[in-house]
């Protein structure tokens, strides 16, 4: 998880397909409490953190609006 958390925090943004960004969101998007979850390892923290900062742009044709300081992007990106 070390290695993981370095790579997030020199990650100046990340790329998601809407899949992806809707599975990552639920594991690792800071809850509005501001509080990590009782399941969440100590160990864990560090890269939940890198994660929920970094920039994130969704690629979707189906979702409205992101948040988790995400962008989303339309058109054809193929």
């Amino acid at each position: 998880m070390d290695y993981w958390t370095a790579q997030m925090q020199q990650a100046d943004a990340l790329l998601f397909g809407r899949v992806t960004y809707e599975m990552m969101e639920s594991a690792w998007r800071r809850p509005a409490t501001g509080t990590w979850p009782d399941w969440m390892d100590e160990w864990e923290i560090p890269f939940a953190e890198a994660i929920d900062g970094v920039r994130k742009y969704l690629v979707s044709s189906t979702l409205s609006g992101v948040d988790w300081n995400a962008e989303l992007v339309r058109g054809d990106v193929g």
